[in-house]
């Protein structure tokens, strides 16, 4: 399993909806992900997310991807992880757990 965190500025204070139509044009445009589902949660800290989840055939492979966006005015937190189907599914609700735990406040 991979996972990776990073903060982008949020030019404009750009609003969930565009985000998120921006990681799903690059998820099928440019990594050829197909999304299974979008889904809104929220942070311990109670900033809203939304997750994006995925697959890919890598190598004749299936393989999850998730991604999680949290806003705030000035930034854009992205919570990325992909791995082998088998292991991303048992993995899946501890990824959730960390995406929830993230100390960022709305």
């Amino acid at each position: 399993m991979l996972i990776k965190l990073q903060r982008h500025d949020n030019y404009d204070g750009g609003n969930a909806d565009f985000w998120v139509t921006l990681a799903k044009r690059a998820m099928l445009e440019h990594r050829a992900i197909a999304i299974d589902s979008l889904t809104e949660i929220t942070l311990d800290t109670k900033a809203p997310a939304r997750m994006l989840l995925g697959t890919k055939d890598i190598s004749n492979k299936p393989h999850g991807y998730l991604v999680a966006l949290i806003l705030t005015k000035r930034y854009v937190y992205s919570f990325e992880a992909w791995g082998p189907k088998d292991q991303f599914a048992k993995d899946r609700a501890n990824l959730e757990h960390a995406i929830k735990t993230l100390e960022i406040n709305p």
